[in-house]
């Protein structure tokens, strides 16, 4: 991988004017064993779970924490029409009134105004102690799109749970507007790796719509390999 940001470093053009994009240099380097299938529609908003069928669907209770709604909830709607025994937790602060699941799904679907962060505060809390409000133990998937939020919480995710991450899949909308082409790649090979020290897996991935003139941000899907028991808790990959 640092092969890879050298080249970078050399060339003349920016990636997006030379065809490629930042996001072509990181790829899932795991299979699912079960099912990959894209839940919610085609576009921004839709998110791609491992075993839906086989795992998630079946396992009851399963929760699902949902940071970054808005207005579109076909992500959250087609997980609560497809199971009987999955609840969903959505966060977002940035909107006014509860999405309409919550009616539509009482008991099943739950909306709170606030934002994951890295620390607390009147409107914004962190994955712990958004848990331990909800005396949550485990999350089965945890979905994060929250517009460039996700580095500070996810830091802090990882301070806060430094031996098993207490969720099993993490679908995530990575933002790197800011940066140049080698300093993308810098900082998501550094952060990657450290995911990766976590347990997580890669296992697909697929530039976002919205972004593709600037290639600013892309959809990562992950599997933990601790909490499905695929690995030793305290193996570091290298």
């Amino acid at each position: 991988m640092k092969k890879i940001v050298k080249q970078i470093q050399q060339y003349r053009m920016p990636l997006k004017d030379s065809g490629v994009s930042i996001w072509d240099l990181f790829y899932p380097s795991f299979t699912c064993p079960f099912t990959v299938e894209r839940l919610g529609r085609v576009g921004d908003g839709g998110k791609w779970v491992c075993g839906f069928l086989e795992r998630v669907a079946r396992k009851s209770p399963c929760l699902i924490y949902s940071f970054g709604i808005g207005e579109e909830t076909t992500f959250e709607e087609e997980i609560l029409q497809r199971t009987t025994d999955c609840t969903i937790r959505m966060f977002d602060h940035t909107i006014q009134l509860p999405p309409l699941l919550v009616q539509k799904y009482p008991g099943r679907a739950f909306w709170y105004p606030l934002g994951i962060s890295n620390e607390t505060s009147d409107r914004m809390r962190t994955l712990k102690n958004i848990m331990d409000a909800n005396r949550d133990e485990s999350i089965d998937v945890l979905k994060i799109d929250t517009e460039g939020a996700e580095w500070d919480s996810l830091r802090q995710v990882l301070k806060d749970f430094p031996n098993t991450l207490p969720f099993s899949q993490l679908l995530l909308e990575i933002h790197l507007a800011q940066r140049s082409d080698t300093g993308k790649a810098r900082f998501f090979l550094d952060f990657s790796k450290t995911l990766e020290d976590a347990g997580l897996r890669i296992f697909h991935s697929e530039l976002n719509y919205g972004s593709m003139e600037s290639h600013a941000y892309s959809e990562f899907s992950f599997l933990n390999l601790q909490m499905l028991g695929w690995e030793s808790p305290d193996k570091k990959y290298n």
